[in-house]
């Protein structure tokens, strides 16, 4: 149930992300009088200014989602390897994210709703992605049983024992 979970919250997470690109995120009001700029125009923003750091954080919390699909594998074992780096590095993008919201002393940044889509966004996939790296592991006894199967008479003292204890 868990992995099937972690896919449910994945596609809702790129819905999300993609719903975000055409929300306004922002309002500069120094650089650009008091128009909203949507999320699709931040990220072209950030890719003019990619050597500054908050920008080059940007473009690679955007480029991880976009490209996260493709870190798919058909072996179990890397498989949720890559789950799990995808879901740390976007609950890190997340994080990153946040640090908008807290206000500098010469911000002239106004947050929309496409920013907050957008940061909601990498926490659904994170957990998205931690969730289907989890596998339905087997009880110790199980793993035993599948190792040193029982033997006809282990079986019959069992049955044995559960019909004196029914009794």
């Amino acid at each position: 149930m868990t992995p099937q979970l972690g896919k449910t919250l994945n596609k809702i997470g790129y819905t999300l992300f993609l719903v975000s690109m055409v929300l306004p995120a922002t309002r500069l009001t120094g650089v650009i009088k008091g128009d909203w700029l949507w999320g699709w125009q931040c990220t072209y923003f950030c890719l003019l200014f990619f050597p500054n750091p908050v920008a080059l954080g940007y473009v690679g919390s955007n480029l991880g989602v976009l490209l996260s699909p493709l870190l798919r594998s058909r072996r179990a074992r890397k498989q949720r390897f890559y789950l799990r780096v995808m879901g740390i590095f976007a609950l890190l993008s997340g994080a990153h994210a946040l640090r908008w919201m807290v206000p500098s002393s010469d911000s002239t940044l106004s947050l929309g709703i496409g920013y907050w889509v957008w940061t909601l966004s990498f926490f659904v996939l994170g957990v998205g992605f931690l969730m289907q790296s989890r596998t339905q592991t087997q009880s110790m006894a199980q793993a035993v049983e599948t190792f040193y199967p029982k033997t006809e008479a282990e079986t019959a003292a069992e049955k044995e024992l559960e019909a004196a204890l029914q009794n």
